[in-house]
Parts: structure tokens; C-alpha cells; sequence
């Protein structure tokens, strides 16, 4: 399904099937590309995909005695729609993201509405044609490692019918309100834990194995993070420290601190931000200083998500200690760890 108001929800591994559908995390598999460039290479696929559909759909006359090659004609747009969703699923939270800046006109925001209908309405399209492409392959949609089908009739007319409610709820309650000249409020339980800081009232964080500061220094456009861990004889500790965009359409920067019999190291994916150690008789001490140019858009929004995760081993015993407190633990998934995007922070960092 696609989400207009913002939930921070995990994208699913796809060779794991007991996952829940995927959510509105996109940035979580754009390690390597914006959001507008992922949006441009899967244009290019659609665009010289669908010459190729255009020839193999001329030939389907010639072919009607051999179903084998029918269904690799049809096997060949079932990839064009999927290549097209995924061209109008980064679209969409383009789009949402535009949505969301707070400069953005009541204008702009109408066009946006218009725009974020279309695709709903196409994916809708998309969907169907997809289960009528199904209905004459089973093949289609097989994942063979996972051993189930990830998309089958039934799963499309689940989407048809998440997609239609979409429309005809928040976008057209959006679309009412931007034409009687107001903005409808945003309603995402991503923003019930929020916090507040600046210079002069930093934000503190506490778990039962730590102590830190969150600071934003806006002059230097950096947000710190002072850590304070008190040593635990015969243990070793892994910090993880996760932050988001306001959009959730990066890749999470993930930062690891790591502490054992007196020396720290830390990793960082994105190898940016300025990170120091120092140790004490009764704790160490870490100070992270995160520059916030990593993200263009921060300076329209002053707002991200941030989460921490603290890994203490003692006697071959894990223990983890979340912030923010946390009901359910996360499941670890590949390249992300235990990073659970809707259990994260909102951060408005004030001027």
C-alpha cells in the first residue's frame, strides 16, 4: 500500500514473508541513490522497457498456438507494471515529501494532490491488469526463495482495495480542505514522541544503562549527541544510534559505538559524522557531532527521527536498552540492524 500521512513504517525483506506489507520507510532501500534519482533510473527502465513490450505485444497473433511463449509475452508486462509501480511509488513519496516542506504553497499543495490521485488511480489500473496477468500465470509472482507468492489475485485485490480507501479518504479530505484555502493537519503516530532542543535547552535521554544529551547548535547546522555509559565489570557495550530524515527518504544513518575492556571504536555508514571517546574510572564517554548538510531539506523542516539502541553483553547475556521505551522489539533485518523507523524520536530541533 502507499500512505499520504507520514508512519515510519519498515519496508519488509522480500525473502522473508512473515514479515507485514511493507510501509512508507522508502529511503530504507536507497543505500546508495537519492530519492529523485531513483525516481529517474526507474524512469528510463519504464520508458525503454515498454518499447520492448511494444514489439512483443505486436507478435502475439503469430504466437497463438504456443502458449509457452504467450505467457513470456505476458511474463514481459508483468515487469513493465512492476518497473512502472516502482517509478510511481518513488513518485509518490516525492511527491509526499514535496507535500510536507513548509514552504510550500497552498498552490503547490493542490497540484501535489492532483498529481498523488493520478498515480493512485494508475496504481489501481496497474493492480489489475497484474491479476489478470496472474490468472493466466502462476508463475508470476513467485518468490523462490521465500516459497511463497508475494503478489497472487487475492493479494492484488487487497492492494486494490487499500489503495482505493486511500483515495477516497486523507487524499480527498486533502484535496477539499487545499480548495476551501486551508491545510488539513497531519495525524501520524510518528510524531507522538517528540522533543525539543537547541543550544540552550538540550534535550536529555535516559535508559537504565546510559545517560545522554541531544543539542542543536544551529550556528554550526549540527546536532550533538553526549553519551555517558557507567562500566559493568566484564561487559562490553554496542551503542547503536540511528537517525532519520523528516521524510524517512534516506537511508538511515547508523552510527555504532562500541566499548570493550577500556577502548572504544565506532563505525559510521556514512562515514561523516566527528565522533571522540574518552574513558573515566567509572564510565566512557562518547560526544558525536552529526552535520545536518547531510541532509539538504533540514534546513525547511528543523525536525528529525532518532533512535538508540543500547547492546550491553555480560556473561555471554544480551541486554538492550531502547530509547524511546519500546512495548515490542524489533526484528533484525539485513543492512539495517535492529532499526525499527516507528519506534524512533521526532526531533524538532529549535533556532
Amino acid at each position: 500500500p502507499l500512505y499520504f500521512h507520514l508512519q515510519n513504517l519498515p519496508l519488509a525483506p522480500t525473502w522473508k514473508p512473515d514479515f507485514p506489507p511493507s510501509g512508507d520507510a522508502i529511503g530504507e532501500c536507497l543505500e546508495n541513490h537519492t530519492l529523485e534519482e531513483a525516481l529517474v533510473l526507474t524512469s528510463r527502465m519504464v520508458q525503454e522497457w515498454s518499447q520492448g513490450t511494444r514489439i512483443l505485444n505486436s507478435l502475439r497473433s503469430d504466437f497463438l498456438d504456443a502458449p509457452e511463449r504467450i505467457r513470456d509475452i505476458g511474463l514481459a508486462n508483468a515487469l513493465h507494471l512492476q518497473f512502472h509501480s516502482a517509478q510511481n511509488v518513488f513518485e509518490f513519496y516525492l511527491l509526499r515529501k514535496r507535500y510536507r516542506n513548509p514552504n510550500t504553497s497552498l498552490l503547490e499543495k493542490r497540484e501535489i494532490i492532483a498529481r498523488l490521485q493520478a498515480i493512485l488511480q494508475q496504481e489501481i489500473a496497474h493492480s489489475r491488469q497484474m491479476k489478470d496477468l496472474c490468472q493466466h500465470d502462476s508463475r508470476l509472482g513467485f518468490h523462490s526463495e521465500a516459497e511463497v507468492h508475494l503478489y497472487s489475485p487475492r493479494r492484488l485485490d487487497w492492494r486494490i482495495q487499500q489503495l482505493q480507501t486511500l483515495l477516497d479518504g486523507p487524499l480527498a479530505d486533502a484535496a477539499h480542505a487545499l480548495q476551501n484555502g486551508t491545510t488539513p493537519p497531519e495525524t501520524s503516530p510518528s510524531l507522538q514522541h517528540t522533543i525539543h532542543c537547541n543550544a540552550s535547552h538540550p534535550s536529555p535521554i535516559h535508559t537504565p544503562s546510559l545517560e545522554a544529551v541531544l543539542t542543536y547548535l544551529p550556528e554550526a547546522n549540527e546536532l550533538t549527541l553526549s553519551l555517558k555509559v557507567p562500566f559493568q565489570p566484564d561487559a562490553s557495550d554496542e551503542v547503536r544510534l540511528f537517525f532519520l530524515d523528516n521524510d524517512a527518504s534516506t537511508f538511515p544513518w547508523r552510527i555504532t559505538l562500541f566499548h570493550s575492556h577500556g577502548s572504544c571504536t565506532a563505525n559510521d555508514n556514512y562515514h561523516a559524522a566527528t565522533i571522540s571517546f574518552d574513558t573515566s574510572h567509572d564510565a566512557w564517554t562518547a560526544i558525536v557531532r552529526l552535520p545536518l548538510l547531510l541532509w539538504p531539506d533540514f534546513h525547511d523542516t528543523n525536525a528529525c527521527f532518532f533512535h538508540l539502541r543500547h547492546h550491553r553483553i555480560a556473561q555471554g547475556t544480551r541486554h538492550v536498552y531502547p530509547w524511546p521505551p519500546e512495548n515490542t522489539p524489533p526484528r533484525e533485518r539485513l543492512n539495517l540492524g535492529d532499526f525499527q523507523p516507528d519506534h524512533a524520536a521526532f526531533i524538532v530541533c529549535d533556532k
